[in-house]
């Protein structure tokens, strides 16, 4: 599946553009888009290495974005699963 090669930024992407074309998606794209902000710094804070749990605050921090990961991981399931695929192409 060439979706696996992309990056996530560009994943965040596709599934913008579909957004638009499919009502498969019962929430809201303003959410959508600040939450991947969130989670995709951390996803960079994680792979630099950076302390990314260093404070109380920020360890707070950690646990709301991977509960919003979470969260878009079951939706975007749950819309692949009852829709078909988001690939690229479609």
């Amino acid at each position: 599946d060439s979706l696996l090669y992309t990056q996530f930024c560009d994943k965040c992407t596709i599934i913008c553009k579909k957004w638009e074309i499919t009502n498969a998606f019962p929430h809201d794209k303003k959410e959508f888009l600040s939450d991947m902000e969130s989670i995709q710094d951390l996803r960079d804070r994680l792979a630099h290495a950076n302390d990314y749990a260093a404070t109380r605050g920020s360890a707070r921090q950690l646990c709301i974005s991977v509960r919003k990961m979470d969260h878009w991981m079951r939706v975007l399931t749950s819309v692949v699963s009852t829709s078909g695929h988001i690939a690229p192409g479609d």
